[in-house]
């Protein structure tokens, strides 16, 4: 068994402070978007909202936030306030 002494060294050595800080702003940064997600997708997925169309407005560059809204709702739009964003949603 290790003593205290070696515990603390092999701590200090391995311990990444700094990489463990930088990556927990980021786990705080994408909490919100993983709510809304969360959010979206219960919604969804109960059928609380009936209806043949689905706007979903601040989709971003991608496709995949509405892949399971898709087998609710037949006809889908997304926008986004980007223009970059709305040109990749176009293609």
């Amino acid at each position: 068994m290790e003593n205290e002494a070696d515990i603390k060294k092999t701590f200090i050595e391995n311990l990444k402070a700094f990489g463990y800080h930088e990556l927990h702003k980021i786990f705080q940064e994408i909490e919100i978007y993983f709510e809304i997600t969360s959010a979206f997708i219960y919604d969804v997925k109960s059928q609380r909202f009936k209806s043949k169309k689905l706007l979903e407005i601040g989709s971003g560059a991608t496709v995949h936030h509405i892949a399971c809204a898709s087998a609710y709702f037949p006809i889908i739009v997304q926008s986004d306030f980007v223009k970059d964003n709305r040109e990749a949603l176009k293609r």
